[in-house]
């Protein structure tokens, strides 16, 4: 039945369905359809991740909660995501990698109906988690699906397409964030959407085949070869089909949760297992979704207005959707090591520079003098702060200075502060008593008022910074863990190692999004951006030195070289072509090659800086 479902779509000839890859090769129009469709899940991840940075900002006015409820809101996603993504390996190992993505379309549309009829924070934490349980799922399965049925030579610029379309979702979280901002009820409209695209996910994998490999996993080699023809639109693909059914008799493995088992005694599968979970630690705490999730908080913190800072965010997601591009083209053109090496140099640089615009707010206080605010009646915790930006970071407190004609700032005091009837917040007494109703000019120098952002000097500098960090993350940090974990393990460790280093990714998004705000509250910014600066620094030395090249070769080769017992202390991975010989398969009426013990070839690459280059290819 599910070969119907799947075998008369995109029918028409070779010649005709071919496209021209990124890197040069012909593949058939179907590849591309089939990788198009499975990340759309993708899009739906980057959406849901990235909406409650705008629709948060909503929610906290309209139901007045504090921080604390906006990171519960966010952290809830991570969580369940987090926990999924650990069920959906086995899943995916239980009843195909299909089947759970299907899944995950209608665990999506539940989500995206909730929010959309929440009526209150209660139903919409419920709503974040339901979500969350479906990111979890698809950021584990979707780029296995997509490796296991691509081309050796174009399945990077595959997989790296789920993070194109994550970043795409991301970007249009940021522009219907705009788009409601001021429509009334905008955040229901803005959570709810993700219902659309999560449909049409349902709808287009009832038409697409199960993964050829995991086919092979469950036994099933006829299945797996008529599937295979369907995705290569030929008949031809005796050579790959025997390399994937060779690989697996000769280690078949374990099933359910004897996986962990074996994976635990597997000295070069448990290896892998760490650097997978190490290139997704990095990944999350050179602090991309500190930024991902608070750029409109970060902009206001470094001086820019709640509306400006909303507007503004849809800058950076822009740049991240397009600057992941870079990462599509030069997946296959370099090594995937190189260009997290490069992509980890460009975020330090970057965060450097926003540690270079922070410092000096810390460094030269605006509120030292408070002789200004002295026929305020209450002193009030607001007048102890030190300075403007752990001010306007401590609720109900305002920052009233003056404003020079060369716009520094001097005499500034932080004071207490009310709401109007309007909603407007304004200083309870002094000399921004009547701010905003009037701007007051005082001997050509202008008396401001700012709740909620420190009107720094060096704003556009720390927004530029914001611009390069995104920019050096987008083509590598950001999809290339996700390329080189969908490629490391062996077919029978693939579902459960995946979902392992998956589910420590979400782990460690959850500590960030869980602990920024309340870490920027008592930290100096500065001090925040500079630990992301070491984490980066440290990212680019393991990943050249530890992190596999897995460019240009099949998932078999990968696996061969993983499913050994030992490590050299070079961190060479050798992948072992094989000697053939005739054997007769337990499940099979018919005879297959698969390898004897004694190899006729080595293949070996090394991981040492010094061998990056284009030859190691």
């Amino acid at each position: 039945m599910e070969e119907e479902s799947f075998s008369d779509i995109g029918s028409t000839s070779p010649s005709s369905s071919t496209v021209q890859s990124l890197t040069g090769y012909n593949h058939p129009l179907k590849i591309y359809n089939l990788a198009l469709c499975a990340t759309l899940g993708g899009a739906l991840f980057g959406y849901d991740t990235g909406i409650v940075n705008g629709a948060g900002l909503l929610i906290k006015q309209e139901y007045n909660l504090d921080d604390k409820w906006i990171e519960h809101i966010v952290s809830a996603t991570v969580g369940a995501a987090a926990v999924f993504s650990l069920v959906a390996g086995l899943l995916a190992d239980a009843i195909g990698r299909k089947s759970v993505v299907v899944l995950s379309a209608v665990v999506f549309t539940v989500g995206g109906v909730i929010l959309g009829v929440a009526n209150g924070p209660g139903m919409i934490l419920a709503g974040r988690i339901t979500v969350g349980a479906a990111i979890g799922i698809v950021s584990c399965v979707v780029p296995v699906y997509v490796a296991e049925c691509s081309p050796a030579n174009i399945r990077g610029s595959l997989v790296t397409l789920f993070q194109v379309f994550v970043t795409l979702g991301i970007w249009l979280s940021a522009v219907l964030s705009v788009a409601f901002h001021d429509v009334e009820y905008g955040w229901r409209y803005m959570l709810g959407l993700s219902a659309i695209p999560s449909i049409l996910m349902y709808i287009f994998f009832l038409f697409l085949p199960e993964s050829p490999r995991y086919l092979i996993l469950i036994g099933s080699v006829d299945e797996a070869q008529k599937t295979l023809e369907w995705i290569r639109d030929s008949p031809d693909v005796k050579q790959e089909l025997d390399e994937m059914v060779r690989a697996h008799e000769k280690d078949p493995g374990a099933t359910g949760f004897n996986v962990y088992m074996k994976i635990a005694v597997t000295t070069k599968v448990r290896y892998t297992l760490f650097i997978g979970c190490m290139l997704h630690v990095f990944q999350q705490f050179c602090g991309i979704n500190a930024v991902i999730y608070y750029s409109s908080n970060i902009l206001k913190d470094v001086g820019f207005d709640t509306e400006y800072a909303i507007g503004l965010s849809v800058i950076p997601f822009t740049v991240n959707f397009l600057a992941t591009f870079i990462g599509l083209c030069t997946v296959e053109a370099m090594s995937r090591r190189r260009c997290l090496v490069i992509s980890y140099i460009g975020i330090s640089l970057a965060l450097l520079v926003m540690v270079a615009a922070c410092l000096p707010e810390y460094m030269n206080p605006h509120t030292t003098n408070r002789i200004h605010e002295q026929n305020l009646n209450t002193s009030g915790h607001c007048l102890a702060k030190e300075n403007c930006l752990y001010c306007v970071n401590e609720p109900m407190c305002g920052f009233c200075a003056l404003r020079k004609r060369h716009h520094s700032i001097v005499n500034g005091s932080c004071v207490p502060v009310q709401k109007g009837v309007d909603g407007l917040s304004f200083a309870k007494a002094g000399r921004c008593a009547r701010w905003p109703k009037t701007k007051l000019f005082l001997g050509g120098q202008q008396l401001l008022f700012s709740v909620g952002y420190c009107p720094m000097g060096s704003a556009w500098v720390a927004f530029v910074a914001l611009m390069l960090f995104v920019l050096a993350f987008a083509p590598g940090a950001g999809p290339f863990p996700w390329t080189i974990n969908a490629e490391l393990y062996p077919l029978w460790s693939r579902g459960v190692a995946t979902s392992l280093s998956t589910c420590t990714n979400w782990m460690c998004n959850y500590l960030v999004s869980n602990l920024f705000l309340s870490a920027k509250r008592e930290l100096p910014m500065w001090s925040i951006y500079l630990g992301f600066l070491f984490v980066s620094l440290l990212s680019a030395l393991f990943t050249a030195y530890l992190v596999p090249e897995t460019s240009k070769r099949t998932l078999e080769q990968i696996g061969r070289g993983s499913n050994s017992e030992s490590v050299s202390q070079k961190s060479t991975v050798t992948f072992r072509i094989p000697e053939v010989e005739e054997v007769q398969l337990d499940t099979e009426s018919f005879k297959r090659s698969i390898p004897s013990k004694k190899s006729s070839s080595t293949v070996s690459f090394s991981s040492q800086v010094d061998k990056m280059s284009g030859s190691d290819l």
